[in-house]
């Protein structure tokens, strides 16, 4: 995440035609912010879901913990903040569009592999690129594997 200079000159950068001058090896300033977004929204909507309650049928596991106008109030945020991620989700991917299509620059590759290849001449993204660690996609499966399932029996054994 970078600061406010970074992002006022890739704002400017956007508006101009062509590719950008200055390639990013992972997320650009905005990019970031977004990457930020999602992990907030993500995490506070999934935590309050398990104190959540739908009034009829379903608790999260953690809402007997809670009066009802708590777990309540809870639940109202947690939709709340819910129905923020497919915005984002929309953005997010219209820029991926907006990238690929105008500056001509495909992001999303490097997204689904984790390589971003080096155009000629950016001597620089090269030796910045070998202070970078990429995980490997099995290994980041493998790790999603085990803390989906970590959640999972978390939630059934406190249910």
């Amino acid at each position: 995440v970078k600061g406010g200079a970074a992002i006022r000159g890739h704002l400017r950068a956007l508006f101009t035609r062509g590719r950008d001058e200055h390639v990013e090896l992972t997320h650009n300033p905005l990019g970031a912010l977004v990457v930020v977004l999602f992990l907030v929204l993500l995490l506070v909507a999934g935590g309050l879901g398990w104190f959540a309650n739908d009034g009829v049928l379903f608790e999260g596991a953690l809402a007997k913990y809670v009066s009802l106008e708590t777990s309540d109030l809870l639940s109202e945020i947690h939709h709340r903040l819910a129905e923020l991620i497919i915005p984002v989700v929309l953005v997010h991917v219209a820029a991926v569009l907006f990238y690929y299509v105008v500056k001509r620059d495909n992001l999303l590759w490097p997204m689904l592999t984790g390589k971003k290849s080096i155009q000629e001449g950016k001597q620089e993204l090269a030796a910045e690129s070998k202070n970078l660690w990429f995980v490997s996609s099995v290994k980041a499966l493998v790790l999603f594997a085990i803390v989906a399932g970590a959640i999972w029996g978390t939630y059934w054994s406190l249910a």
